[in-house]
């Protein structure tokens, strides 16, 4: 478990590769219907992911495989009777990279499994109008505070 931890961090940093930068792909989850009619989009979830990565020093990457930034939205519509008077959004960021052939105590996934090296997260509620620009503040942040959490 340890090597697999090490491993995901030395991916992390795709230093080895001779990269200048350590650069994540990013990978954004749930944006369905509910987010959509609350505002929520995923190029401004992608916009404010490489914002806030780029201010850290990390390079936004293209390539599959390796570790990379992941940022999952559930977003429901408040209505009260028919109308809607607001949206609630829970928001998770986390870094992960694969952790190839895990095993816990004996146990082992039957799906790919990965590595957690970072996460942050909270739930957010506002107007349907203020909800979006919310969110892309709220990932930025919670992308600094996970980035926080690391050695790169």
């Amino acid at each position: 478990m340890k090597r697999s931890l090490a491993l995901a961090l030395l991916v992390c940093g795709e230093l080895a590769l001779g990269q200048d930068k350590p650069a994540l792909r990013v990978v954004v989850d749930g944006i369905g219907r509910e987010a959509e009619a609350c505002g929520v989009r995923a190029p401004a979830i992608e916009s404010a992911a490489a914002q806030a990565l780029k201010a850290n020093g990390i390079e936004v990457s293209a390539a599959g495989g390796g570790a990379y930034l992941y940022l999952n939205v559930n977003a429901y519509r408040v209505m009260q009777d028919s109308t809607v008077v607001g949206c609630t959004t829970r928001l998770g960021v986390s870094v992960r990279a694969a952790a190839g052939e895990a095993q816990v105590r004996g146990f082992k996934p039957k799906a790919d499994a990965y590595v957690v090296v970072c996460e942050a997260g909270r739930l957010l509620s506002g107007s349907q109008r203020d909800v979006a620009g919310a969110v892309a503040k709220a990932f930025e942040e919670d992308i600094r505070s996970c980035l926080g959490q690391l050695n790169y």
